[in-house]
């Protein structure tokens, strides 16, 4: 277990990039959606009677909003200790 990534000391960005990169290789459209849905952005856009029109869309689309939502200015400044958790929860579970 010596090979075990310390996730918790890793910078956040490259935390991120492993997680939403992993993400994308593995086809995962449900976790990078998951991100995007539970981002400030969207929580605001609910709030105000908007939607986010039906997603749904491929792995591209999906890594696309994700990093958009986590790009340098990134929304989760504030939430960075969720998302950290969220991101080193995704890589435990599905890195080799």
């Amino acid at each position: 277990m010596a090979d075990t990534p310390d996730y918790d000391a890793m910078p956040f960005e490259e935390l991120r990039h492993k997680a939403i990169s992993l993400a994308e290789h593995r086809g995962d459209v449900k976790f990078l959606w998951g991100l995007v849905e539970h981002s400030q952005g969207a929580t605001a856009m609910a709030t105000e009677g908007g939607d986010l029109g039906g997603i749904g869309g491929s792995v591209s689309d999906a890594v696309a909003a994700a990093h958009e939502v986590f790009g340098d200015k990134s929304e989760a400044t504030g939430l960075e200790p969720m998302y950290r958790v969220v991101f080193a929860d995704y890589l435990t579970k599905h890195a080799k």
